[in-house]
């Protein structure tokens, strides 16, 4: 019975922890995107690298 009531004790601190951790970002973790180089017209940034070396 000691262990059930630890399972449970331990659950409802991981949700509120979830919880708390979505109220603060509800976003999640998306970093801010800074292009560092100019992009041209032979390299696109939605071309695939495989194709980019060849």
């Amino acid at each position: 019975m000691e262990i059930f009531g630890l399972v449970i004790i331990i659950l409802v601190l991981v949700a509120l922890a979830t919880t708390s951790a979505l109220l603060r970002q509800p976003s999640g973790h998306t970093p801010t995107s800074t292009p560092e180089q100019a992009w041209s017209h032979l390299d696109p940034p939605s071309a695939s690298y495989t194709m980019r070396i060849f």
